[in-house]
């Protein structure tokens, strides 16, 4: 098995390539943590396993082991145990057999995305290790990815809704799909719909983990229209007309005028700016919101240029 050698601290380190475990040691001081990359879903459990070996005496007195902990920060010498600390609260246990401690972080979250390492101390004041570069750990929330995949006869869009997460999971996951807070009958990673407009939010969850889905997805809901200045348009004056709309993914947005009989052509902007407004600029003025999953229009407002 081919390794690369790093040094830290003073201490050989082996990356072993295969099964991407971190050997540290020097002398007879030794910690091996394996994975040195843990990727893990927000609200699951994460378990990190690291062993250690540490000389039978130093300077010809006995060594004994008395502490064992994680940290991920180092202050002026000081180790904070993850225990101890407050954002870790009910969260973290460790269980210690022989030469062998495993760490469980349970409830995990996006703040949890950190480098672990394990230190160990003795009864001898020279006889205190830590396992380095340590063992870095990645949540990941999920995301629903929405492609349009073509469309009908009817023109109806087939939209593809497929419920990614950043990283590779350790285990094989079922998924859950929910429109609004209705379960749907889908278990695969992806949901197809076939549709002009999806209506309700759409969100995706890993079985069991239910309490954790990922933030939804839907079309926009009708744009709000809002003139500055709110009170009489004077020509000559600045104006700027604002559309908005709640949407996911976020919406695109098109404005439209008519004065009469002219429609003036369509314009894609968030905002119609005018630096000096025209008489001529007199007319009824809406916009249009839209993404993949649908389009909506807003109500139209009269903008009347005195």
């Amino acid at each position: 098995m081919k390794g690369v050698a790093m040094s830290f601290s003073g201490a050989i380190c082996r990356v072993i390539v295969l099964t991407a475990a971190v050997v540290c040691g020097h002398d007879d001081w030794k910690v091996t943590c394996s994975p040195s990359q843990i990727c893990a879903l927000k609200g699951s459990i994460v378990q990190i396993k690291c062993s250690y070996t540490y000389p039978s005496k130093i300077n010809s007195k006995p060594t004994v082991v008395e502490k064992k902990f994680w940290f991920t920060k180092e202050i002026n010498g000081n180790y904070r145990d993850l225990k101890e600390d407050e954002r870790y609260s009910n969260r973290v246990n460790y269980q210690c057999i022989n030469n062998a401690c495993t760490m469980n972080i349970s409830n995990l979250r996006k703040s949890d995305s950190d480098v672990y390492k394990f230190r160990f101390t003795t009864n001898l004041e020279s006889g205190k290790y830590t396992g380095l570069p340590g063992v870095r750990l990645s949540i990941t929330d999920l995301q629903v990815q929405v492609n349009i995949t073509g469309s009908t006869d009817h023109n109806q869009k087939r939209i593809k809704l497929t419920c990614n997460n950043k990283c590779q999971l350790s285990h094989p996951v079922s998924y859950i799909w929910f429109n609004d807070k209705r379960k749907l009958n889908v278990n695969s990673q992806s949901y197809l719909l076939q549709t002009f407009i999806a209506t309700g939010k759409y969100y995706c969850a890993i079985k069991g983990y239910e309490s954790f889905p990922s933030p939804a997805v839907y079309a926009p809901n009708i744009p709000l229209l809002s003139v500055i200045p709110s009170d009489e348009i004077v020509e000559g004056t600045a104006v700027t007309l604002n559309c908005s709309s709640d949407a996911n993914p976020t919406a695109k947005y098109t404005w439209y005028r008519q004065n009469g009989a002219h429609v003036q052509k369509p314009r894609s902007e968030t905002q119609r700016v005018f630096s000096s407004i025209q008489a001529s600029d007199s007319g009824w003025y809406h916009c249009e919101a839209d993404n993949d999953l649908g389009r909506i229009m807003s109500h139209s407002i009269y903008i009347n240029v005195l």
